[in-house]
């Protein structure tokens, strides 16, 4: 198997397999330092993976939100949880960017144009 400039060759029965094992042996490369396919989910996963109870449970406590609206008037109640989701939400992406920075040193011998990284 090829993807990019990694390669990977494998045994393997048949060619779904053969597909599964060089996948694995790719991200082996890639990836030394990973054990387990847990730390490669939180590497590579969502961050907030929540079960479906807690995902009934925040969508009850919206629902309860929209029950207390009146007509005619804004529900002050759902524009606030709206907000603090946002907040939430924008404090998690700043994490997440702050985190992906490549930080490269002023190298007198490297060139100032940098069009191409190898990976």
């Amino acid at each position: 198997m090829k993807v990019g400039k990694h390669t990977a060759s494998v045994n393997c029965r048949n060619k779904r397999e053969g597909k599964q094992r060089a996948a694995q042996a790719i991200l082996k490369l890639l990836h030394p330092q990973i054990t387990s396919w847990g730390s490669l989910l939180r590497l590579y996963g969502r961050g907030s993976c929540k079960t479906p109870k807690e995902k009934k449970e925040e969508e009850q406590k919206i629902t309860e939100l929209q029950n207390t609206a009146c007509a005619n008037r804004p529900n002050y109640a759902i524009l606030n949880k709206l907000k603090e989701e946002m907040l939430k939400l924008r404090a998690t992406n700043n994490q997440n960017s702050n985190s992906n920075k490549l930080m490269l040193e002023n190298d007198s011998n490297r060139s100032p144009n940098l069009k191409c990284v190898d990976l």
